[in-house]
């Protein structure tokens, strides 16, 4: 019995904002097409905490891409590049998965009534889930995919 391909995502940090702000990070996935949103940061103590992470079911892993975005409040903070999904999904053994991990830093470009962005970087590691940070605006997102 064969298990979806599952993606899920967590924000673990973020920088460059105002002390007080609590944004909102919106997740959009091209396949299958759907939108979900993560409205707090992950707490290492309980990563399954409400709000702190999303889980997209059925994902096309050749084919998807994710974008991410931010608000605090109303206020839009900005919008990521598309990003693929495939090279946070790939497992180097498919008889035999392990879980892998994928941390990538996303930059947010400012939105048209924004005034914010950042640069990007990213790095990995192999942990037959796939967790991947993502940086919004200096903020990392974790994801994992199965």
């Amino acid at each position: 019995d064969e298990k979806p391909n599952t993606l899920r995502v967590s924000a673990i940090k973020v920088s460059d904002l105002a002390q007080g702000a609590s944004p909102s990070i919106r997740l959009q996935l091209s396949s299958p097409v759907e939108e979900l949103t993560i409205t707090k940061l992950q707490d290492p103590l309980d990563k399954d905490a409400e709000g702190s992470f999303v889980l997209f079911e059925g994902v096309d892993t050749s084919a998807a891409t994710l974008s991410v975005s931010a608000n605090d409040a109303d206020i839009p903070l900005g919008t990521s590049d598309i990003q693929d999904v495939a090279p946070f999904c790939t497992i180097e053994d498919g008889l035999h998965p392990n879980p892998k991990v994928s941390e990538v830093t996303v930059s947010l470009f400012p939105s048209k009534s924004s005034s914010s962005g950042s640069g990007s970087s990213s790095s990995s590691n192999s942990g037959a889930t796939t967790e991947e940070k993502k940086e919004e605006e200096k903020e990392e997102i974790v994801a994992a995919s199965e």
